[in-house]
């Protein structure tokens, strides 16, 4: 039996238009250490939202194309985090913000745009092979994922970022392509990009930096089933003009399934950090499906599975409890979240509206990033949830007389007033060190 929490305290963002499920994320944008919104919608309007703003986002750009999805990473390759917004008609805008102009509110524009295929459902933004380079990765609903790679160019003071995007790998898939993710399952903790397959099926596409080497042989066409494994031999490297790509081969493609039906949306989600599993180069991978079916993997091993009548259409990943594990966070297009350990404990959250974009992470609200919910409606609101920490997500017994017996005063501080019955329920229920400290100051300021 999975228990209800309330999340109460959270921050309302006014933003008009519909929004996709890939649309929203949360990153530190301008590199001050502390993580903003960015949402996107139909429209072309992107914003990024700091600490503070309601009406208002900090930033914001219009005439973008239908975004489809938006992230936040160092594509160019300057230790400093890029912000990607992708169109459906294939526009892809990149922003560089800076710090610096943290007080000035207004608009901002892309330093850098290029036409690529069009199409594109879902992006990446992460290190894929290894070799320490953040590379984009988009998937088509035309089954086909492509790896982009910035090129530097020459830098310049009027022109601080230089290069351009260059197409280096490209796969055709049989299956719909559903999200991206990458997981820590390769040879000595190697990352390995994870593609979404409907029915619960996914894909792992692996292959070596060696492999990024620009040759002038044509491509080799290859299709993948998710039904069974598959090893095949693949060129890559491009011509970005023509789609062709070449390259030495040695591409390894790993398929995993599951038994739910073929045709169910499927999310995936790599890399999900876990102190109990103690081999550090095989971290977790969590699949959940539109039939409301949710399953956690240890490399291809089936660890549990979780049947809930929502339909799941968003996954992350946040360290609800703070002791240094992630949860998962599942969300229904009803607004039922599931925060589910890697145990298999479960508790849920009843949020009151539909959901048309989800995502979980990490959150600048006051001074410093705190773990949060994130959800948009279709209602042109996004409601950001702060206060979210939970002391365990296993159910456990309510007792009050370990904090009588931790705090001798604090029972006659209550009889007196001092100390609300409220203050220490949320004390014992949510179990936060900055709700336990507030009652500490209470208690030494009426001693």
């Amino acid at each position: 039996m999975k228990r209800s929490v309330c999340f109460v305290n959270r921050v309302e963002l006014h933003f008009k238009g519909n929004v996709f499920s890939q649309a929203l994320c949360l990153g530190d944008v301008d590199n001050d250490g502390r993580n903003e919104c960015i949402v996107g919608n139909v429209e072309g309007s992107l914003a990024v939202f700091k600490k503070g703003d309601r009406d208002k986002p900090w930033r914001s750009c219009s005439d973008l194309g239908m975004i489809a999805c938006v992230g936040v990473g160092d594509l160019c390759r300057i230790k400093k985090n890029i912000l990607v917004c992708i169109a459906s008609e294939g526009l892809c805008h990149v922003f560089y913000l800076e710090k610096e102009f943290e007080d000035h509110r207004g608009d901002m524009k892309p330093f850098y745009t290029q036409r690529v295929p069009a199409n594109i459902r879902s992006l990446l933004l992460a290190d894929i092979v290894g070799d320490g380079i953040c590379r984009l990765v988009v998937g088509h609903t035309d089954r086909i994922v492509r790896v982009y790679e910035w090129d530097p160019g020459s830098v310049s003071e009027k022109e601080p970022i230089a290069g351009s995007m260059v197409m280096i790998k490209k796969w055709s898939l049989e299956a719909q392509v559903g999200s991206l993710s990458v997981s820590d399952g390769g040879a000595n903790g190697s990352p390995l990009l994870i593609v979404s397959h409907p029915g619960g099926n996914y894909v792992h596409l692996a292959f070596e930096s060696s492999e990024m080497k620009s040759t002038e042989e044509e491509p080799e066409s290859v299709q993948l089933k998710p039904s069974q494994p598959i090893t095949v031999k693949r060129r890559t490297r491009i011509s970005e003009s023509d789609g062709i790509f070449t390259s030495s081969p040695h591409s390894s493609l790993l398929v995993g399934s599951s038994s739910v039906a073929s045709r169910v949306a499927t999310e995936i989600l790599g890399s999900i950090h876990s102190k109990k599993i103690f081999d550090e180069n095989q971290r977790l991978t969590a699949v959940c499906t539109l039939d409301g079916s949710l399953q956690l993997f240890c490399g291809r091993s089936l660890l549990w599975e979780l049947h809930v009548n929502h339909q799941l259409f968003a996954l992350a990943k946040v360290d609800i409890t703070n002791d240094g594990n992630e949860e998962i966070v599942a969300c229904a297009w009803d607004g039922r979240t599931y925060i589910v350990d890697t145990d298999r404990n479960a508790v849920t959250y009843q949020f009151d509206e539909n959901v048309a974009a989800f995502t979980a992470g990490q959150y600048c609200v006051d001074t410093q990033n705190v773990s949060c919910l994130v959800y948009a409606t279709f209602s042109n609101r996004l409601y950001i949830y702060y206060d979210v920490t939970l002391p365990t997500i296993k159910a456990t017994a309510f007792d009050i007389s370990s904090l009588l017996e931790k705090y001798p005063r604090l029972q006659d501080r209550i009889n007196r007033g001092v100390v609300s019955k409220r203050e220490v329920v949320e004390c014992c229920i949510y179990g936060d060190a900055r709700r336990e400290e507030t009652l500490l100051k209470k208690l030494e300021d009426s001693a």
